[in-house]
C-alpha cells in the first residue's frame, strides 16, 4: 500500500508543460471565443433563444464575447499568482486546480450573461 501511495505522490508532483491558456491568455481566450460561438451557432441548443432586439446569431455572439472576456480576465489574474506563473513548476495538481477555477469562471460568467 505504501508503494502505491509513493507512486501516486510522485505522479502528482511530476512537472508537465504549462497549460496553453495560462501561457498565452489572449490567444487562448480568442480560440475559446471562436470555438464557443461556432459550436452554439452550428448546434443551436434548444434552450438558447435570441433576445427581443437581436437575432439569434448576434445574441450568441454577445454571450460568447462576455464569457470570453471573463475568461481572459481570470487568466490574467491567475497569471499574477506565483503558483500559476512559473511554467517550470507546473504539476498535475496545479493543472487540476487551474481547470476547476476556469470551469467555475465559465459557468458563473455564462449564468450571469
Amino acid at each position: 500500500m505504501n508503494q502505491y501511495a509513493k507512486k501516486i505522490k510522485e505522479q502528482l508532483r511530476k512537472t508537465y508543460p504549462q497549460n496553453f491558456l495560462i501561457k498565452k491568455p489572449i490567444t487562448g481566450a480568442l480560440l475559446f471565443f471562436i470555438f464557443v460561438f461556432a459550436f452554439v451557432v452550428i448546434y443551436r441548443p434548444i434552450v438558447a433563444h435570441e433576445a427581443r432586439s437581436f437575432s439569434f446569431d448576434f445574441t450568441m455572439l454577445a454571450y460568447s464575447f462576455i464569457i470570453s472576456i471573463c475568461l481572459f480576465i481570470t487568466l490574467i489574474v491567475l497569471k499574477k499568482f506565483p503558483s500559476f506563473s512559473k511554467s517550470e513548476e507546473w504539476t498535475f495538481l496545479k493543472e487540476i486546480l487551474f481547470d476547476v477555477i476556469i470551469l467555475f469562471t465559465i459557468g458563473i460568467a455564462a449564468y450571469f450573461a
